[in-house]
């Protein structure tokens, strides 16, 4: 079976860092399995050679802006020079664009879409609804991460029976197994008392994703706290500079895009995901496996991933974020050994390997009638 995923480009974002994770499973699982970008000028080097060096072929229309719709005809040409079974797209524009190529094609390959999210930014513009329905309605199937994208798009852009909820997993060894720095690196690194109380969100630094209310929190707890923020984007200064604004920039450490997360989720105390709104977190479920407590905000895609709801916290609500983080300071190690147990216990039922299992069974079924 030969499948090919289509993305805007293999950045830094969840929806990316997910493609490249799953790509070498399917690989191992006997798929004949690629990937194309629409446009390499974003791509993180570090994502394409990892997949190149498991054996996924890895290709490229342009450099041009993936919003151009230029890449209708590139991609029609290169649909016409190579021949796949399935074409599984990902995130918008390439949902538009693989849609309208696929029409200009022959061989009539099977078209499978995955919704990652539970909101975007067409989804309020009711002069769009039309041309939305039309093109979701070019998918055989559309795969929701969760019940609620589902709900998301049952009725509005699609049929109930044309969508399919397949949970996203992640690689749970490869955080559960981290192995963690000593307190040494901390110190070293960063400069931290002995007594610091390290806390880490790790996430793309743009809206939907909620730095400054992780932040504000942090203003309200004792010297003794820090916050490392994993990840770039472009709210960056802005973030950089409401922690200055907040008067607390010597506690809050930027690290940029890291190669290393599994090991700093596992050598933190507390993982904290702030948002607005995720599709299926997979780094909640990251945080989860990585045997440390986590504090996500009661949001979809978070508050349906976590396995207790002393896990949320209000959306955007930095005061009782705050008091949760003391409390979870202040636990003593029973409670903290048997929240930790919950979380990776949970964690472990959404593995990567369940995922892609799940996909080929629905690529199979798919293509059965064909």
């Amino acid at each position: 079976m030969k499948v090919l995923h289509v993305i805007n480009y293999l950045g830094r974002g969840g929806a990316e860092k997910l493609l490249v994770n799953i790509l070498p499973v399917y690989k191992r699982l006997g798929l004949d399995i690629a990937v194309l970008q629409l446009s390499a000028r974003q791509a993180e080097p570090s994502h394409v050679k990892a997949l190149v060096d498991q054996g996924v072929e890895c290709f490229s229309l342009s450099d041009a802006s993936v919003y151009s719709p230029k890449h209708v005809v590139g991609l029609t040409r290169f649909l016409k020079n190579n021949k796949f079974d399935i074409i599984h797209a990902h995130l918008f524009p390439s949902l538009y664009w693989t849609a309208l190529a696929s029409k200009l094609t022959t061989g009539n390959p099977v078209l499978v879409y995955t919704e990652h999210s539970t909101q975007n930014k067409r989804a309020g513009k009711e002069y769009l609804r039309p041309l939305e329905k039309r093109i979701y309605a070019q998918y055989d199937q559309v795969v929701a991460i969760s019940s609620k994208v589902k709900a998301f798009l049952d009725g509005r852009v699609c049929r109930p029976e044309q969508v399919r909820v397949i949970h996203n997993g992640v690689d749970t060894d490869a955080f559960h197994k981290a192995e963690k720095y000593p307190e040494s690196f901390w110190q070293e690194e960063y400069n931290l008392p002995a007594n610091a109380f390290k806390v880490m969100m790790t996430a793309r630094i743009q809206y939907p994703k909620d730095h400054k209310t992780v932040i504000e929190a942090l203003s309200y707890l004792p010297a003794h706290f820090y916050l490392f923020i994993a990840g770039d984007g472009p709210d960056k200064q802005a973030i950089e500079a409401y922690a200055h604004e907040k008067g607390i920039n010597n506690r809050v450490f930027f690290l940029g895009f890291r190669s290393d997360v599994p090991r700093l989720m596992k050598s933190v105390d507390l993982n904290i995901l702030s948002s607005a709104y995720e599709g299926m977190s997979g780094v909640t479920l990251e945080g989860l496996a990585a045997g440390r407590p986590f504090l996500g905000s009661d949001v979809p895609g978070i508050n349906d991933v976590v396995p207790s709801s002393d896990m949320v916290f209000p959306a955007g609500d930095a005061k009782i974020l705050s008091a949760k983080i003391q409390h979870i300071a202040k636990m003593d190690s029973s409670e903290l050994t048997s929240l930790i147990k919950t979380g990776v216990d949970h964690a472990s039922r959404n593995s990567l390997l369940q995922m892609a299992k799940n996909h080929i069974e629905l690529y199979q079924a798919l293509l059965s009638p064909h």
